[in-house]
């Protein structure tokens, strides 16, 4: 317990740390550096960076409805708004507490919200991997071996929880140590969820490419950077109690970085893409909280252990 507690603030010091040195290591090449700051570079890429969240919204919303939980789109939407930014907290678990905590005043059961949730991460985690391989092979570059990797195995686990393939194993699996999974998400669904998915990738990419573009002038082939991008991403993604990846995803963001430029070019590029967009969440989610407002959508969070009639009447 005590290092599971200590690990996430240790751990962000030692990246924000690492990357605060690998800065001021370089410092002279960096002020050497021919910078460019370009507002509407900035407010561009923050839009574009905003709307790979909504399209994860989107994603969120429809898996929901496919279990068999229909619930209002800007309802389902500000709650995930909310739980994406709650993934910077330590740990990265606030995001799930507070979207099981959220399920009763949505009417949705904790079960159906959890594996929503799992399907979620899986089709996202996809994407990523998807838009890494075809971003580098499309810059004629070969994609790193770990995303390929992560690809295959991603695919897989989609694969196994189709009710046609491996749900009829997986649902009985997950029951026998306790998982009652009350319903699959089929294979065409998945493929919309992995293609939306992708979709915002591709928004990404875009904001990348301008963003660097318009800080440190020509940028490099937009496939290849958006390929490394996601790479960054995937590894900050997958590696347990950082939260929102840090200081792994922008550590291997500048180290790739590096190559077109220098390592405190890529450095001071890193910070810039990672506070850019963290920019484009905080729009997305604004977006989403003045449209359930101008909706008249209830969005105050619910008291610990209310349980919304609709929820109630699902368990009688």
């Amino acid at each position: 317990m005590t290092f599971r507690r200590w690990f996430t603030p240790v751990a962000a010091a030692v990246a924000v740390g690492g990357l605060g040195w690998a800065l001021w290591s370089c410092r002279s090449a960096i002020e050497a550096f021919d910078w460019g700051f370009s507002w509407p570079a900035i407010v561009v890429a923050a839009v574009l960076f905003a709307l790979s969240p909504l399209i994860q919204a989107i994603s969120f919303h429809i898996l929901l409805a496919e279990l068999g939980a229909p619930v209002r789109f800007l309802s389902a939407t500000v709650v995930w708004t909310r739980s994406f930014l709650l993934r910077y907290a330590p740990t990265g678990v606030m995001g799930l507490a507070y979207r099981l905590r959220e399920s009763g005043r949505l009417g949705v059961s904790p079960a159906r919200m959890a594996t929503a949730t799992v399907y979620e991460q899986i089709a996202v985690l996809t994407a990523g991997a998807l838009a890494c391989a075809s971003g580098f092979l499309l810059a004629s570059s070969r994609p790193p071996a770990a995303a390929i990797a992560i690809l295959a195995v991603a695919l897989l686990v989609l694969a196994a929880l189709r009710p046609s393939w491996g749900g009829h194993l997986v649902r009985p699996l997950l029951r026998r140590r306790g998982i009652d999974v009350s319903a699959l998400v089929r294979g065409r669904v998945l493929a919309l969820v992995v293609a939306l998915n992708s979709a915002g990738w591709m928004a990404t990419a875009a904001g990348v490419w301008v963003l660097v573009d318009g800080i440190a002038g020509p940028a490099p082939d937009p496939a290849w950077l958006g390929g490394s991008h996601a790479f960054a991403w995937m590894l900050g993604f997958i590696v347990p109690f950082l939260p929102g990846g840090l200081g792994l995803r922008d550590g291997t963001l500048a180290a790739l970085l590096a190559v077109p430029y220098s390592p405190g070019v890529g450095a001071a590029l890193a910070l810039a893409v990672r506070l850019v967009g963290m920019l484009g969440e905080l729009v997305a989610a604004g977006v989403a909280e003045v449209a359930a407002a101008v909706s008249g959508i209830e969005t105050k969070s619910s008291p610990m252990g209310s349980v919304s009639p609709a929820l109630k009447s699902e368990r009688r």
